[in-house]
């Protein structure tokens, strides 16, 4: 059975399954409620900003990072000493707002390899040895030898302490990595239909992981910058005993916040160069997200950007509790600032851990109206109306013989639904 084999992380179920709920197959309504038990693991992280942004590339940055951590202890991250605290921009002891690769561990946000016990051990050693120029005329010195050896991890040999290639003496999870999935949504053609799914194309570097399953959905129309089979792709990832779900969207603006009601947090993604960085953050970006990432942040603009972004959020009135969204600049082609990015997402996770049964609530409220508005429209398109007569109902309205809500109304009751006055009804609910 498919769902079985899906709840038993196979990537072939995986993928059929999602294949079947994007083709909305009569078959996915059943898988989705026989793996829907399972599900609820997983912590959706948002990736969203607008074309152009770097998304992609930094969404492979990121799973990068993640696999090398060991499983998600968020009390780790809240008790760093990063000097980002929520909403304060650059670290201390960076480069133009980037972190330095040298950066001291006591200084600004630990560096990558210092956070990450995972990333310790026989392997970091291997990564971490100079390579060698043997090229005619190029002799390898004792020096870079020597280098290669003093900074080599020193294996711990106590009793109960077995070293191994993912970590060394770095506690009982040091050898369990987070398990990743990425839904990449990519915008379809209003006049083809198609699209090109080439987010897949920036992320090849983890085909060979088993642990990391990244899949490519269309718009195929829908708007909110999420496709419409988005949130129950995500359900099977969860149910497939992924870890964490990023979920990076088509681009943002005021109709396009379809990830607050998705993911339990939302990184908003900008970069500077754009030519006007306070019409960028007028689309409805402040109230998206949870946190801001400026990437490409060795480009011209990047700190008159993160100084826009800090205007706008000191309008904002934040209580002593409330989170107040820190700003992270980033290089995701060279990965600085990704350490970081994850330390700001763990802090987050473990300052709303109180909120998240009120955030998923309200997910699923989001998901069963979009569902039964979904379905309706279905069963009216399908099962009520026949062509020529909504063909009709548009010629008239078009010629101004009949109005578009006695038009709406005349539909609904075709379908059994009592709405005379279908303005009326649309301005109680909105609360006008």
């Amino acid at each position: 059975m498919l769902a079985d084999r899906v709840l038993a992380g196979d990537p072939r179920a995986m993928a059929r399954a999602i294949s079947l709920i994007e083709d909305e197959d009569p078959k996915s309504a059943d898988l989705v409620r026989a793996i829907f038990p399972r599900t609820g693991r997983a912590y959706l992280i948002g990736v969203t900003g607008p074309p152009g942004a770097g998304k992609s590339t930094l969404v492979d940055r990121l799973v990068a990072e993640i696999r090398r951590r060991p499983v998600l202890d968020t009390r780790e991250a809240s008790a760093r000493g990063s000097s980002e605290r929520e909403g304060r921009g650059p670290q201390r002891g960076s480069r133009d707002g980037v972190p330095e690769a040298s950066e001291a561990s006591g200084g600004g946000a630990p560096r990558a390899l210092e956070d990450a016990p995972s990333a310790s051990g026989v392997e970091e050693a291997r990564l971490r040895r100079p390579v060698l120029d043997t090229r005619e005329g190029h002799s390898p010195s004792a020096s870079g030898v020597e280098e290669a050896r003093l900074r080599r991890p020193v294996l711990d040999t106590r009793e109960g302490h077995s070293p191994s290639a993912s970590g060394v003496g770095v506690g009982p999870h040091a050898d369990k990595k987070m398990s990743v999935g990425v839904i990449a949504v990519d915008p379809t053609s209003p006049f083809s239909g198609g699209a090109v799914l080439g987010d897949r194309l920036r992320m090849q570097a983890h085909a060979a992981d088993e642990d990391v399953f990244i899949r490519s959905m269309a718009t195929r129309g829908h708007l909110g910058g999420l496709a419409r089979a988005t949130g129950d792709a995500a359900l099977v990832l969860d149910a497939a005993g992924k870890d964490l779900i990023i979920i990076e969207t088509v681009g943002v603006g005021q109709d396009e916040v379809d990830i607050i009601r998705t993911a339990d947090v939302s990184v908003v993604t900008l970069v500077p160069g754009t030519g006007d960085e306070v019409q960028a953050l007028k689309a409805g970006i402040m109230e998206i997200a949870d946190i801001f990432v400026v990437n490409k942040a060795d480009r011209e603009g990047a700190d008159r950007l993160v100084s826009a972004v800090e205007a706008n959020l000191a309008l904002q009135a934040y209580g002593a509790d409330e989170w107040r969204p820190p700003i992270v600049k980033t290089i995701a082609t060279t990965g600085q600032g990704v350490p970081e990015l994850v330390d700001a997402i763990w802090r987050f996770r473990e300052r709303s851990k109180n909120n998240e049964a009120t955030r998923r609530r309200t997910r699923s409220e989001y998901r069963l109206r979009e569902l039964v508005s979904q379905r309706f429209m279905d069963h009216l398109e399908r099962d009520v109306l026949a062509a020529d007569e909504l063909s009709g109902l548009v010629d008239r309205i078009a010629a101004r013989e009949i109005d578009p809500y006695t038009a709406a109304a005349t539909l609904l009751r075709r379908a059994g639904v009592n709405a005379v006055n279908v303005h009326d009804n649309a301005s109680g609910r909105n609360g006008h």
